[in-house]
């Protein structure tokens, strides 16, 4: 990262954390001004290069603002962001992967070059989908695989400004025969890329699933190795789709309930497909959420974006 870039971010840093002590001398949920101010801290965070957190304290506002189960929601984003302040103002004393795990919790796009070969997976890697993801003046679409072979989940992340065009696009339901080169970090699914010439047909295959509440369980364990990671890829078994006031969620047992992130229209084929035998949903886990990108029923691969 040039200097003068890591001066701004550090700035935006700083006046974020300033902002946070406030409220807790001001009182979270009391003080009348809270969308306002949070909405210009966040129009700054955006001008400095961290527009994952501009877009994390708005929703904390909007939570705080809402009250009821809202402030729960509030509490959880401020500790959160308060975390990640004191991480970033002892980012010297981290070493270069967790270094790259805070800038990929920023929002900050970064490219590695030299990539050690030891972290070169060969597979067939089974595309899954994408989810897009709008963060001010960037777009960021999040592409999904799985090793048949290995059994491990592949994130390539594609970066798009409003000046750029020629984003990545992969075949849904193909499988691409390509080495996959791994970050050397504690986010353990990003790789460099995938050779998007050498799609084949997929041929259905056993594939790795477990249950929504065995999800959490992997999730629990993976935070313990990075507390900033922010999502991951699940197949579930038989899930179990609840719609209550016109959303849907999944139950993940004694859990609880988990909510759906995808658009409204995409719920009646969710809700209709979700417990039926030889289901299974490929699904992002995000901020909390799933988010389905594709169903498979008996070996066939069902696409999340062609259900209306």
């Amino acid at each position: 990262m040039r200097p003068e870039r890591e001066r701004r971010l550090f700035a935006g840093v700083q006046l974020l954390h300033e902002w946070l002590f406030r409220r807790l001398e001001l009182g979270l949920y009391r003080n009348q001004d809270l969308v306002q101010t949070a909405a210009e801290i966040a129009r700054y965070l955006v001008d400095h290069g961290l527009p994952s957190i501009a877009r994390k304290l708005r929703l904390l506002a909007e939570a705080a603002e809402k009250g009821g189960d809202g402030r729960l929601t509030a509490f959880m984003l401020f500790s959160e962001l308060l975390l990640f302040c004191r991480r970033m103002q002892a980012v010297s004393d981290l070493n270069e992967m967790e270094r790259e795990d805070l800038l990929t919790y920023c929002g900050v796009p970064f490219y590695k070059r030299d990539l050690p070969e030891n972290r070169v997976v060969r597979d067939r890697w089974l595309y899954l989908g994408k989810v897009v993801e709008q963060e001010e003046q960037l777009t960021i679409h999040r592409h999904w695989f799985y090793g048949l072979q290995s059994q491990r989940k592949a994130l390539v992340i594609d970066f798009q400004t409003g000046k750029q065009s020629g984003a990545l696009i992969f075949k849904w339901a193909h499988c691409y025969d390509s080495p996959a080169t791994f970050y050397p970090s504690h986010t353990p699914f990003r790789v460099a890329g995938i050779d998007a010439s050498s799609a084949s047909v997929h041929v259905a295959e056993p594939l790795e699933v477990q249950t929504a509440a065995e999800a959490l369980a992997d999730f629990a364990k993976l935070l313990v190795l990075n507390p900033f990671l922010r999502s991951t890829m699940f197949l579930l078994k038989g899930p179990q789709v609840v719609r209550i006031n016109e959303l849907c969620y999944i139950r993940s047992g004694t859990r609880g309930l988990v909510p759906l992130a995808n658009d409204a229209h995409q719920f009646p084929a969710i809700y209709c497909l979700g417990g039926m035998p030889n289901v299974c949903f490929a699904a992002e886990y995000c901020d909390r959420k799933y988010h389905v990108i594709a169903i498979i029923a008996g070996g066939r691969f069902i696409p999340i974006g062609r259900m209306v």
